[in-house]
């Protein structure tokens, strides 16, 4: 069992408690006081970057997830990009990492209610899940309510995953080991999604549970095993081939996602499943396994009231519009598809038609309400998007645009009209960025049922996000009002002031042989190097490596350092093209691309700079995924010294 009481503050944690003021600034004592006056009060809940009443440290620079769950509000938080973390620049290897949060009342303080310990940088999944049957289909003696979390932890065997179970009497956590040594890397471990659902034909409840690459776990409850799930050892729908995320119930089956492909399960004893419909029809080109597919599948009201319809927004790679497409059964139950909205396309409106050449939304499932006073039921999508021209504030970016710094999501009603608002009102440059609404929850608390709603979120894939974790909280009237306030643009002063204050580059200096100097982008994070780097960092998609060899060649140590990608992954690597150029100082140098493999079996691509000195030559390399290029743009400002 975890026991959180036991955990002791870290001596950082008192020496930050310092310097992280744990009230609220002059912006938020106004949103506050403004909650008195009516549906036009924001108040911000929970902003990361305090110790608690117990002695824990409660940050984030993301919220993946809240969570209702016997009449308490549970949060999710991530250390994704957070220079705090040893991963991205930090000191100490124990803390900080994922944690689950609680907050216990409306007005209260959240309180860290499970550290997920070393390793486990995000709390991928939170679900509070019912089971009324055993594994053998009889029926408890009354329905049993858990809280479960997920995570995997990267090793070098792929990736460990995880299970958290809450025991409510006692306010612990019991972890369980799910999968031990995957063979996957990165989202190929994803644990996104779960939900509880009764097979039709055996009449047990089991919970179903994606694992990346892996296939779709289940369980049954089990009073007498720690976590109170019996797992099956093996995946029951075999490996997928893209991580799920989604997986609800609809029309009296299971149904989930994976890439472009819609799944239905048929059930029985051994049951099997099915393809009911594929996305791939929608666009052209093949899926970018970070960004997705087929995002967020939810369930609505068939509009002609003959079934249950699913929603799902269509993300495939990293020129994503994030157009909304709705299913429909006809009668002989197969689903037609309908495409609604495209986010991106309502952003641009939003913005007074300004181009927005990016969207990602359905973090979670769509999320539906009802209207306190009309009734009428709506349905909230949280996204982030990339603007262009530098014309409202943003996140991150370059001069071309960047992330828009407000935190957005999209209302549909019942007609399948469409449209905008954002948590804290429109984004300005004096505002902290909140970049993105990942999640969202109706509130559990009696006072506030059915009147409030709380907003989790922010996106740290694209540069260092120090505490940037945020839960917001507004009446469910404002929040799906249709006369909210537009963003306003910026002057030509502001914008430039922005873009300087983005993305301050930093220098890293070498001093030894050969000493030299280069201009990092603010948008990497800073990690401990290691495997022969002299520097390492990270931003999404892209890591960074500095490494220093003895050579007066540089050809020569540009196909030495092809052989060290083969060393270190699986054994495969290419060098597809290399040039001969020059520094501004005049130094020879050679640039190349290569491909290459993990160990995990993730396809990379290297983008490098190899220039010689003094019989050394640095490489200058970035490593990619598949979703987004490698960035080189700063490997000219390597200046010998």
């Amino acid at each position: 069992m975890i026991n959180q009481n036991s955990t002791k503050t870290s001596l950082w944690i008192a020496a930050l408690l310092i310097a992280v003021p744990t009230t609220l600034d002059a912006a938020d004592k106004e949103v506050q006081a403004a909650a008195g006056n009516g549906i036009s009060a924001w108040t911000q809940s929970f902003k990361a970057g305090y110790v608690d009443a117990r002695g824990h440290y409660a940050g984030g620079s993301e919220i993946l997830h809240l969570e209702g769950h016997k009449g308490k509000l549970y949060a999710a938080n991530s250390y994704w990009m957070e220079p705090s973390n040893i991963w991205y620049g930090g000191k100490d290897p124990k803390t900080p990492w994922s944690q689950i949060l609680r907050l216990d009342r409306p007005n209260g303080k959240w309180q860290v209610d499970l550290e997920l310990g070393p390793n486990n940088l995000r709390a991928e999944n939170l679900k509070s899940v019912t089971f009324e049957t055993d594994g053998a289909g009889n029926s408890l003696e009354r329905p049993v309510t858990l809280l479960i979390a997920t995570a995997y932890s990267p090793n070098p065997q792929g990736a460990d995953i995880y299970v958290f179970v809450r025991d409510d009497d006692a306010g612990t956590w019991e972890k369980t080991v799910l999968i031990s040594g995957t063979g996957e890397s990165g989202e190929n471990n994803s644990t996104r999604c779960m939900t509880v659902y009764r097979d039709r034909v055996t009449g047990v409840d089991r919970l179903f549970l994606p694992v990346g690459l892996l296939g779709i776990f289940t369980g049954v409850y089990d009073a007498d095993v720690p976590g109170k799930v019996r797992w099956d050892k093996t995946p029951e729908t075999g490996r997928l081939d893209k991580r799920s995320l989604a997986i609800v119930e609809a029309n009296d089956s299971l149904v989930y996602s994976s890439g472009t492909k819609i799944y239905r399960r048929n059930d029985g004893p051994s049951p099997t499943h099915s393809m009911i419909f594929d996305a791939s029809q929608l666009s052209k080109g093949p899926v970018a396994s970070p960004v997705g597919g087929v995002r967020g599948l939810s369930v609505i009201p068939n509009p002609e009231g003959l079934s249950e319809s699913l929603l799902f927004v269509w993300a495939p790679d990293s020129k994503s519009r994030s157009c909304v497409v709705r299913l429909d059964q006809d009668e002989t139950g197969k689903y037609l598809h309908t495409k609604e909205e495209c986010v991106a396309d309502l952003m641009s409106e939003y913005l007074s038609g300004n181009p927005v050449y990016y969207a990602l939304a359905g973090y979670n499932q769509i999320l539906p309400v009802l209207h306190p006073t009309t009734k009428e039921p709506a349905y909230l999508m949280g996204f982030e998007c990339w603007v262009g021209g530098r014309q409202f504030s943003c996140w991150q970016g370059n001069d071309r645009g960047g992330f828009y710094a407000g935190a957005m999501y999209a209302i549909r009603d019942k007609n399948a009209q469409y449209w905008l608002n954002e948590v804290n009102g429109p984004a300005t440059v004096e505002k902290k960025p909140l970049q993105s609404v990942r999640t969202y929850e109706v509130s559990p608390f009696e006072s506030e049922k059915g009147k409030v709603i709380y907003f989790g979120g922010f996106v740290a894939d694209h540069g260092p996000s120090p505490n940037t974790a945020w839960v917001y909280k507004t009446s469910i009237e404002n929040a799906l009002r249709k006369d909210a306030p537009r963003p306003v643009r910026l002057t030509p002063e502001q914008s430039k002031a922005q873009l300087a204050a983005l993305r301050q580059p930093y220098r890293f200096e070498y001093r030894k042989k050969p000493a030299f100097t280069i201009q990092i982008p603010g948008e990497f994070a800073r990690g401990n190097a290691t495997g022969g780097n002299v520097f390492h960092a990270k931003k999404a998609f892209n890591t960074l490596s500095i490494s220093v060899s003895q050579s007066e060649d540089p050809e020569q140590a540009a196909r030495r350092y092809v052989e060290a990608l083969k060393r270190a992954g699986n054994g495969t690597a290419k060098m597809l093209r290399q040039s001969e150029t020059k520094l501004p100082n005049g130094t020879p140098a050679v640039e190349f691309v290569a491909t290459w493999v993990t160990k995990q079996n993730a396809k990379q691509t290297t983008q490098a700079l190899t220039a010689c000195k003094d019989g050394h030559a640095v490489t200058v390399a970035t490593h990619t995924w598949e979703v987004a290029p490698p960035d080189k743009r700063f490997f000219f400002t390597l200046d010998f010294e």
